[in-house]
């Protein structure tokens, strides 16, 4: 990253949904910025491609990913055991926190290396998370869809097509009432890093 980083924009979008509080920065990093970043990224962290267990066989999970933060991770019964954050994580955390105004003391690293590299319907609603936990996604490389639907099923659901660049903040009782994902599309993309901050309780 260049020494004399780019100001970050602090323009904000909301986003209407009930018993959610969804916000978007669009620009947290510049484009210039963000294409050295994605390059950094890829090369300096340790990407694996871990395993789960789906309908009594063991498969791949459809990207790469890595865990850095000051305790261990478990979800979906996925156990991943704590990394020091790098330089250039923790350099990435204080651009995060100063938008944000959260604190964060973990990151999970996701490479979504094709379009057919997805993450299914979730909530971020670990106990090691707390109560409402604030999630903070930055997103370097190619546009992904990011898809929000409601548990209850009583409100549409919508799409944000995050870009490089972006950071998008879940918090308050988003995890409640609310599922996510990024879904598999037939349209080619090219490569997406996703880092999700968040603060971990051990």
């Amino acid at each position: 990253m260049p020494d004399t980083p780019d100001t970050p924009d602090t323009k904000v979008i909301h986003y209407p949904a009930p018993q959610a509080d969804i916000s978007c920065f669009p620009k947290a990093y510049s484009a210039d910025e963000s294409v050295e970043i994605f390059e950094l990224l890829k090369t300096d962290l340790d990407w694996q491609q871990a395993e789960i267990s789906l309908h009594g066989r063991t498969v791949p999970i459809p990207r790469l990913q890595q865990w850095y933060g000051e305790s261990d991770y478990t979800y979906s019964r996925l156990h991943m055991p704590a990394r020091p954050m790098t330089p250039l994580l923790e350099r990435l955390k204080h651009r995060v926190e100063d938008l944000t105004g959260f604190t964060y003391n973990s990151v999970l690293c996701n490479l979504y290396r094709h379009e057919r590299d997805s993450v299914a319907w979730h909530a971020d609603d670990e106990a090691e998370l707390g109560t409402n936990p604030a999630i903070a996604s930055l997103s370097f490389g190619g546009d992904r869809i990011f898809q929000f639907k409601p548990k209850s099923g009583e409100t549409l659901p919508f799409d944000i097509n995050l870009q490089a660049g972006n950071l998008l903040l879940m918090k308050g009782e988003t995890q409640h009432y609310w599922l996510h994902q990024i879904p598999k599309t037939n349209k080619p993309t090219g490569e997406r890093i996703c880092l999700t901050f968040r603060m971990t309780y051990s």
